[in-house]
């Protein structure tokens, strides 16, 4: 008679196993998901909109009116931005839209281009001239270095100026952007105080 074949004793079965399934092959944790607390939170969101359709449908509506006009308020003028941002750097170079400045020459010949500009109700391009004026004399002054390639904002970022002075540049850099990427409307009164606060700018070096 044949003898059954002998049994492992059940602890060394166990001990086997737990140590084949202690191998990192076998780790079955769940990944860490960072984003499920949003989708939950949209999935919320949504489910709340749903209901909200179905019962108030006008509130609804009033609510996604309100969500849009959010979202544009906070995009449109990232995109100005960013296209003006784009467009700055040929305004050091050739000619943008309305035949602003055409190209580098020096401070002086930019004063006076203002200044034409100006007596023609030009104000705009006037403007453009005064900016790289401005540019001129800070390069002057050894606070930047003008290169057609830079924009506008870039020299705000580059240039070695302290807060004040920076925030000042940073304030024009902005008007400069409004008027000529944005639209928005310039005028004399607003030409001379775009001249003001460059020209006080500027001597601000001269009285070091």
């Amino acid at each position: 008679m044949i003898a059954p074949p002998a049994t492992p004793p059940p602890d060394s079965i166990r001990a086997v196993v737990r140590r084949v399934m202690a191998a990192p092959a076998y780790d079955w944790q769940t990944p860490h998901d960072s984003w499920r607390a949003v989708r939950e939170f949209l999935a919320r969101v949504a489910d709340r909109l749903d209901q909200l359709m179905h019962h108030h449908p006008v509130i609804y509506w009033a609510v996604i009116a309100a969500g849009v006009a959010f979202l544009l308020a906070i995009l449109v003028p990232l995109i100005v931005r960013a296209v003006a941002a784009a467009r700055a750097p040929r305004a050091l170079r050739r000619p943008v839209s309305g035949g602003r400045v055409v190209s580098v020459h020096d401070a002086t010949w930019h004063l006076a281009e203002m200044a034409r500009l100006r007596a023609e109700g030009r104000y705009a391009d006037a403007l453009a001239h005064r900016f790289v004026a401005l540019l001129l004399a800070l390069q002057a002054a050894g606070a930047l270095t003008v290169q057609a390639w830079k924009t506008p904002a870039e020299y705000v970022r580059d240039a070695s100026l302290d807060v004040r002075r920076r925030e000042e540049l940073r304030g024009l850099v902005g008007t400069l952007y409004d008027v000529l990427f944005a639209g928005r409307p310039c005028d004399a009164p607003a030409l001379d105080d775009f001249d003001r606060r460059a020209d006080q700018l500027g001597a601000s070096f001269a009285t070091q």
